[in-house]
């Protein structure tokens, strides 16, 4: 659920409540006055009569006057009370009833409910008499419409100007939220932008304390994870370096001491073959296949000499040594059709950085020897002096129709350490045909060159 909606949501919820609680509070109210007006009319009725017959019994008044009128019009005015008087002297019944004009048609759930909570007010009967006199019979009753429409016009008013405060309040939050909020989706796009690498952009300040706080937080994270970044990339670079000191060595080693014994077992098959009887024809081609082994271990060395520590690429240029590779690939892989196109100014790039260039490839044309099955292999590198910038595509229709089939192999893994220690960006995607493409944009002005 969304901040905002959970936030509307509690203020309808507890509007609600206290709209309940206000309405039943109102109800309750409401009722009590209709019950003390009418005691009040019951009241003053019977005060009225007692005083009357009083008058009359002491001979002030003549008892056709009973009930005096006038008396009860100035008892004022409740809504609702009917009250009748059955005089026995003429055994004539009289009575008046105030406020029985209903303005409002009162809604029948709302009249049940109110019977439900509240019992109507029954009618009341009193004996007027005078020393043991009676005169008549004074009869008090309430109108149960008026009772509920009173009750229903407090009520319908009450929740009128609620529903209305509600509105206006929910659009005021809805706003106000809203405009509180919009900085924490920018801090939102943020984290996804970190989380995905991009470390470039930081937050502005806000005017929101709180969120202010929490942008130079981040900002602090997002420096240090910066300045960690690039202490990984001049390690990783820095090992990676080591390394190729250590191919270089071993390759020195294997050529220096297994080369020289390659060669010296050639000389000395050779001269064996020289020496031994040619009618010995078993011995000759015994001889003969070990001299064939001996020829194809030293070609067979010389390509690991060459994976070890690619020298061209000093003497050459990467550009030669790209093409080398792939002539090598295109003739021992002929399944595939190998297509390499290349900036004329490849050749400016720095030896460290070729060096790496060229592990990235030998290490993608590998896995699309090996794993790709495709039938053919684009490799383009293109370098743009403007920007300094170097963006290497290789790409293949292979048999892969998803990345996420992708498996996290050892050249995948290797490729993806050498972008990270030149501080370049690698993207892998698949084209609709099938297959995979490997981008790698990277800049030529690193400050650790």
């Amino acid at each position: 659920m969304r901040l905002t909606t959970y936030l509307i949501s509690v203020v309808f919820i507890c509007s609600s409540l206290c709209l309940i609680t206000v309405s039943a509070y109102t109800l309750f109210k409401a009722n009590k006055y209709t019950q003390a007006q009418f005691r009040h009319a019951e009241t003053s009725a019977l005060n009225t009569l007692n005083l009357q017959v009083t008058r009359i019994a002491t001979g002030f008044e003549y008892i056709k006057r009973l009930p005096d009128y006038i008396l009860w019009d100035e008892m004022g005015n409740a809504p609702g009370v009917c009250i009748s008087f059955l005089a026995y002297h003429s055994n004539r019944q009289a009575g008046r009833c105030r406020g029985t004009d209903i303005q409002e048609v009162t809604p029948a759930w709302f009249e049940t409910l109110y019977w439900h909570i509240f019992s109507p007010q029954e009618e009341t009967k009193h004996i007027i008499d005078h020393v043991n006199k009676a005169y008549g019979e004074l009869s008090i009753s309430q109108n149960k419409s008026v009772q509920v429409s009173t009750a229903w016009s407090a009520i319908h008013q009450l929740m009128s100007y609620s529903l209305l405060l509600f509105i206006s309040l929910s659009v005021l939050l809805f706003f106000s939220i809203s405009f509180v909020m919009r900085p924490l989706k920018l801090i939102h796009s943020r984290l996804n932008q970190i989380a995905y690498q991009n470390l470039e952009t930081s937050l502005p300040n806000f005017t929101i304390v709180e969120w202010n706080d929490t942008a130079n937080t981040v900002n602090h994270m997002l420096q240090r994870l910066k300045q960690s970044q690039k202490e990984n990339q001049q390690l990783l670079f820095r090992l990676m370096n080591v390394q190729e000191e250590e191919r270089k060595y071993l390759a020195r080693e294997l050529h220096d001491q297994l080369g020289q014994s390659l060669t010296g077992l050639t000389a000395s098959h050779s001269l064996l073959m020289k020496l031994v009887d040619s009618d010995s024809d078993a011995i000759q081609t015994t001889l003969s296949r070990a001299c064939t082994v001996t020829a194809s271990m030293h070609i067979q060395l010389r390509h690991i000499l060459d994976y070890l520590n690619p020298t061209d690429i000093e003497n050459l240029g990467l550009s030669a040594c790209l093409q080398s590779l792939i002539n090598y690939w295109q003739q021992h892989c002929p399944c595939i059709h190998y297509q390499l196109e290349m900036s004329a100014q490849l050749d400016t790039v720095s030896s460290a950085n070729s060096l790496q260039l060229f592990r990235i490839v030998q290490e993608a044309v590998t896995n699309i020897a090996k794993h790709a099955q495709a039938k053919n292999a684009f490799i383009t590198i293109q370098l743009d002096s403007q920007k300094s910038q170097l963006e290497l595509d290789i790409e293949d229709d292979g048999k892969l129709t998803n990345v996420t089939q992708l498996s996290a192999g050892h050249g995948l893994i290797g490729i993806s350490e050498r972008v990270e220690a030149l501080g370049a960006k690698l993207t892998l995607t698949s084209p609709p045909d099938g297959g995979l493409k490997l981008n790698v944009v990277m800049s030529l002005n690193r400050p650790d060159e």
